[in-house]
């Protein structure tokens, strides 16, 4: 007695049909599946390209910040978004102080979150206090002070800076791992 190839079907498998010695079974409900896969994977390598271009890993649209005090005395450039290990920069502009020595004190949680590799122009003193680490400049008139970092630590990173306690500027970074 002859066997029979008929197979049983289950939901949408198709029968199978020959190509040349093959036979090929199609399992469309898989397929579906594995459609709509592909589909998820494209659309979320298309938010990483497009978050990118606007700058959420680095440079771009929404990487350059500036946070400036109420008074307007003490502005500070930063990119809202740095990578850990990665150099970033911070510019601290003094509008038009009067002359004489002034300090910029950084919070402590900042300054252990980071490593500051340079300052320019280089702070006359450097005096560690318990709210942070201070630094004392002589400017004459407005000025500017940048500080080159490379974030150690991922995550949200806060940051108050003040300039001669008195002017507050707080600001927060995003630093990818």
């Amino acid at each position: 007695m002859a066997r029979s190839k008929a197979r049983e079907t289950k939901g949408d498998e198709e029968e199978p049909r020959r190509v040349s010695t093959l036979e090929l079974h199609g399992d469309l409900a898989f397929q579906r599946r594995e459609w709509q896969a592909q589909r998820v994977g494209q659309a979320l390598l298309a938010l990483v390209v497009a978050l990118g271009i606007v700058g959420v890993f680095g440079e771009g649209l929404l990487g350059p910040v500036r946070a400036i005090s109420p008074d307007g005395v003490l502005s500070v450039t930063y990119d809202r978004f740095a990578r850990r290990g990665a150099r970033t920069r911070l510019r601290i502009d003094l509008a038009a102080p009067a002359e004489g020595p002034h300090s910029v004190r950084i919070s402590r949680g900042y300054v252990e979150a980071v490593e500051v590799r340079q300052i320019t122009p280089a702070p006359g003193e450097v005096a560690l206090t318990p709210e942070g680490t201070e630094l004392v400049f002589e400017l004459e008139g407005a000025g500017a002070v940048e500080l080159d970092i490379w974030p150690s630590r991922a995550g949200r990173l806060d940051c108050d800076l003040v300039l001669d306690d008195r002017v507050r500027v707080s600001l927060w970074q995003w630093v990818w791992f």
